[in-house]
């Protein structure tokens, strides 16, 4: 009956008020968590708290696994069905025909010149 009363109590105190209680009693980043979520770390910092909620700080610790591990637990039916499918992409199906790209138009000049002839151009010597 204690910890409803205490929580009741946390309850109706303000946001500011609660961050200064977590920060006394040790609750890490108390500033980061909504007010509920405060309520639930001072209870559980202080003994009073029941059941710890998913999102506390202290998270359970998890079970570490090596990816060889899991390639070693992979049933081998499934590793033969994925190389036939990646096969069967890569052998079997028929290649795509490579599109040659279009030759580009050369573009015009701004300002065609003239064509030059050799007679028209004046001689040395004359």
């Amino acid at each position: 009956m204690t910890t409803d009363i205490d929580r009741s109590m946390l309850e109706g105190k303000d946001r500011e008020e609660l961050h200064a209680i977590a920060s006394a009693v040790g609750v890490k980043a108390p500033t980061r968590m909504r007010k509920a979520d405060l309520v639930t770390a001072i209870l559980d910092a202080t003994g009073a708290g029941g059941s710890t909620p998913a999102g506390d700080d202290a998270p359970a610790p998890k079970k570490r696994t090596v990816r060889s591990a899991r390639a070693s637990q992979a049933e081998d039916g499934s590793i033969e069905a994925l190389a036939a499918e990646e096969e069967a992409m890569v052998g079997g199906a028929e290649p795509e025909p490579e599109i040659a790209p279009r030759p580009r138009r050369a573009r015009a000049a701004a300002a065609p010149e003239a064509p030059v002839d050799a007679d028209a151009q004046p001689e040395p010597g004359d």
